[in-house]
């Protein structure tokens, strides 16, 4: 009877440490390929606690921002740029509105919206997408 415990005991701790637990990280690139320097206001940001705060970024010219969500489960895609509740950005440069964008905006580019970004899966569990600025898109309202 000891022996079946011990054996049972054993069996139990192999089956649990063979399970896997997945999580997903998604990683979003906005590039400002422009030759200003670019300031972006997000309006319910959502942090990598899901906390969310309005906050503004600081874009050197030719740099880049970085920024990720990680959620469980195998290959699960987070697919909202700057977070699901994030529901206005503006791009300014010199402290001049270039270009406002919401959840809604239906224009050429939207930085809310993943369908404007480039790139996709990069391995199993990590997405990566890039959005990029240019000299071009800072110009269409000047």
């Amino acid at each position: 009877m000891k022996k079946n415990i011990v054996i049972s005991f054993f069996v139990c701790l192999h089956l649990v440490a063979c399970v896997k637990d997945y999580s997903t990280l998604t990683e979003f690139v906005v590039k400002n390929e422009s030759s200003k320097y670019v300031k972006i206001k997000v309006s319910k940001f959502e942090t990598k606690f899901y906390s969310t705060i309005d906050t503004v970024f600081y874009i050197n010219p030719n740099s880049e921002l970085k920024y990720s969500y990680e959620i469980d489960g195998e290959n699960a895609l987070y697919p909202y740029p700057f977070g699901i509740v994030a529901d206005s950005a503006t791009i300014l440069v010199n402290d001049t509105v270039c270009v406002l964008f919401t959840r809604d905006t239906q224009k050429d580019k939207n930085i809310l919206s993943i369908d404007y970004y480039t790139g996709g899966q990069v391995k199993d569990g990590l997405y990566r997408f890039i959005y990029t600025i240019t000299n071009e898109d800072l110009t269409k309202t000047e």
